[in-house]
Order: C-alpha cells, then sequence, then structure tokens
C-alpha cells in the first residue's frame, strides 16, 4: 500500500482564496501548548474589585458598585424585616393595652367612687329622715304629754283608781277620765289584767298601762289618798287635790305652781267622767271591760286623737332571755314611744340572744324606731300571716333595760 499525502492547512492567501484543500473537521489545539496567562499585578486587582468609578472610569448604566445581595441573603433579610414589623406591633399592641387597662380601671375607680359617695348619700338621707321623723314623733307627742298628769289614788298601799287628767293651764280647763280598778287592760309584764295591780311595780308601770290604753302619753303623776281622788269626782273640782300628795315625779317649784293652777281653776270648767266600761261577772268576781268606742270619742274630743282614723302601731313583745321583767320593761319603754303593746308573755324558748324585731305590717321605718327605742334589735320581715300585732320583739339576751344601763 502506497502511502497517500496529507492534506496540509493552508493559510489563506490576500485575496481570500484558499491555497490548497481545506481539512473536513477543524483540529482544536492543544491547551497543554497554549502558553500560561500572565499573572495580574497587584495594583489590577485592587482597582477590578473597587470596579470603574475607582479606576477612573464612569461606570456604565445599570452597574453595581457593589456585590449583589444572594438569594440566602435576601430570605434573611425579609425575615428579619418581618422580625422588627412583629416586635413594633406587639410593642404597639401592648402599649394600646396598657392605655386601655388604664382608661378601663380609672373608669372603675371612677365609677366605684360615684357609687360609693351616692351610697354614703342615701345613708345619710335614711339616716337623717329617719332622725327627722323620730324628732318630730317625739316632740309631738311630748307636746300631747305636756297638759297631761296621771292621779293615781292609792287605799292601803294599793291603787284603788286612777284619774287620766289634761290640765290646760293657759285656758284654764281640766278634762279627765276616772278609770275603776277592775278595768282589764293590758299591763306591761303582766299581761291582761286588772290595771289596779299595774301599780304594784310602781307608778311607771300604771302610766305605761293607762297611755297604752287611751293611746295618750302620761309622763307625769301624783299619788293621792283615795278620799281627795273620791272628792274631786263628786265635786267637779280640782282644788286642793295637791294638798296631800303622797308621791311624785313633779319638781317642788313646779307641783307648788301646778297646785295653784288647779285651785284657781272654778269647778264650772271641770269635766270628769268615768271611764265608759260594761260589767261583767267573772267567777263570782265583778270587773270592768272598757267600751272601745265611747273612749275614742272622750279622746278624740279632749285630746284630738282620732284612734280610729289613725291608730298606733301594735306590738307584741315576748321574753325569749329567760330574764323576769324584760318584756314588761321593753313594753313600758315602747309605750312611751307612741307604740300600742297588745301583750306581754314568754316566747317558746329563753336561748334568744339577740333580740329580734318582726315586722308583719307596716314600714321599715316603724321597726326601724322600735330598734331605737329599745337600743338593740335585729330587723326581720314576718312570714306568716299572723293578726295579733303589727310587730312582734323577742326580747334577747343583748337587751338592756333603762335601769340596768
Amino acid at each position: 500500500m502506497t502511502d497517500e499525502p496529507r492534506d496540509e492547512l493552508v493559510a489563506p492567501t490576500a485575496e481570500g482564496v484558499p491555497q490548497g484543500p481545506r481539512r473536513s473537521r477543524r483540529v482544536r489545539s492543544n491547551r497543554r501548548d497554549r502558553p500560561s496567562p500572565a499573572a495580574p499585578s497587584e495594583s489590577t486587582v485592587t482597582q477590578a474589585r473597587k470596579g470603574p468609578s475607582a479606576r477612573g472610569q464612569t461606570p456604565r448604566r445599570g452597574f453595581r458598585s457593589s456585590r449583589r445581595t444572594t438569594r440566602t441573603g435576601r430570605a434573611w433579610r425579609r425575615h428579619d424585616l418581618i422580625d422588627r414589623l412583629r416586635e413594633k406591633s406587639l410593642e404597639g399592641g401592648k402599649s394600646t393595652l396598657l392605655v386601655v387597662a388604664a382608661v378601663g380601671a380609672g373608669l372603675a375607680v371612677g365609677i366605684l367612687l360615684v357609687w360609693v359617695a351616692i351610697s354614703g348619700i342615701n345613708v345619710l338621707s335614711r339616716w337623717y329622715l329617719q332622725k327627722t321623723a323620730l324628732s318630730s314623733t317625739e316632740v309631738k307627742r311630748r307636746q300631747q304629754a305636756r297638759d297631761n298628769v296621771l292621779f293615781i289614788a292609792v287605799k292601803d298601799g294599793r291603787a284603788t283608781g286612777y284619774l287620766a287628767a289634761r290640765v290646760q293651764a293657759s285656758e284654764r280647763r281640766v278634762f279627765g277620765i276616772a278609770i275603776p280598778e277592775g278595768a282589764f287592760v293590758e299591763v306591761p309584764g303582766q299581761g291582761f289584767e286588772q290595771i289596779g295591780d299595774a301599780y304594784r311595780t310602781g307608778a311607771g308601770t300604771a302610766k305605761s298601762a293607762v297611755s297604752n290604753y287611751l293611746s295618750v302619753p302620761f309622763e307625769r303623776y301624783v299619788v293621792i289618798p283615795y278620799d281627795a281622788y273620791q272628792r274631786a269626782l263628786a265635786t267637779q273640782s280640782m282644788a286642793g287635790i295637791t294638798a296631800k300628795v303622797l308621791a311624785t315625779d313633779i319638781a317642788a317649784n313646779d307641783l307648788q305652781v301646778f297646785g295653784s293652777t288647779l285651785d284657781a281653776i272654778p269647778s264650772k270648767d271641770v269635766a270628769l267622767v268615768p271611764l265608759p266600761v260594761k260589767p261583767i261577772a267573772v267567777g263570782g268576781q265583778r270587773f270592768f271591760q272598757p267600751q272601745r268606742d265611747q273612749v275614742a270619742d272622750l279622746i278624740k274630743t279632749w285630746w284630738g286623737v282620732d284612734v280610729r282614723s289613725a291608730p298606733s302601731k301594735t306590738v307584741l313583745v315576748e321574753n325569749g332571755a329567760g330574764k323576769p321583767g324584760v318584756a314588761g320593761s321593753a313594753a313600758e319603754q315602747l309605750i312611751a314611744g307612741g307604740f300600742t303593746v297588745v301583750d306581754t308573755k314568754n316566747a317558746n324558748g329563753f336561748d334568744y340572744k339577740k333580740t329580734l324585731i318582726l315586722l308583719y305590717r307596716g314600714s321599715a321605718r316603724d321597726a326601724s324606731r322600735v330598734r331605737d327605742l329599745l337600743g338593740v334589735g335585729e330587723l326581720r320581715r314576718g312570714d306568716d300571716n299572723q293578726g295579733l300585732a303589727d310587730i312582734i320583739v323577742v326580747i334577747g339576751k343583748d337587751y338592756r333595760p333603762p335601769s340596768a344601763k
């Protein structure tokens, strides 16, 4: 086999016509045969890093002089921005919550102060109204009692009759109701008994019994002999009735003036009438039942008190402390305060530590007035429909009679 000559790569001539045949493929030059590029100088590297502006060249449009952030850096930056915004939002929310909480607390405190002020005003108003009502009632009662005197006729140390008199010194007139000792009335601490028995425990009980029955206050008394009492009724004259006073709660000087006033009043201006009663025979004994309607007419005519249209509140007093006499003492206090005591008796037990005031009919002011008179008492509303009294008082161990205070 003869060797054929290899085609050589012929460079083009100036006219662009190749000199000889071309190879079908270009033959890459071997990189190993290429010379290594020269290492750049330090100044060249520094200028390249600084960019065109550092080399005194004007940067092209859109050219960044700093290195562009990577995708991870951009994601981290977004995450950091979101965290900062969230923190600011939380701080703003906390501030808003603190402001709202502060405003709410201020409003709550303001409302509380207003409520306390209103409550205080209401309490003071109720207290003032109660005290005003109590004062007006007390003033009215004292005005009614100013002219009243209870004459107690006594024989052998026992009460034989009472004369409930109204002495009008300015008008020089005397009105009086003579009450026999056998009249049955409510006696404080003794129950429904003859009024003559009221004097056994003292003149104070007798005053309370008469005041309670007539609904007219009697705060002064004079104990006189029974014969002086009879003479006054027979002659319709009060002259000389204080000549032999056995006992009284009127001061000596006032008693002298009072006696002179009675001596100067002529008999034509004196009206002394017996208590309208109905005789009743019980167990061979004779008693007297007062006729309330006729008595009410006398009281309205002479004292101006209408017991029918404006009756006083009725009270039932029970002894729940077990100490003798406390129910009677409490009853006398209530009668002196304008209440009508319908009965005094023992409670269903003697273990009441606190006094109870049970209101069945009437206003809370009536029950409060009972408490003010007694000095103690827990107010409650009665839960049954009993018809004995408007108010029931159960005396407890916390009650102190006036004599023990």
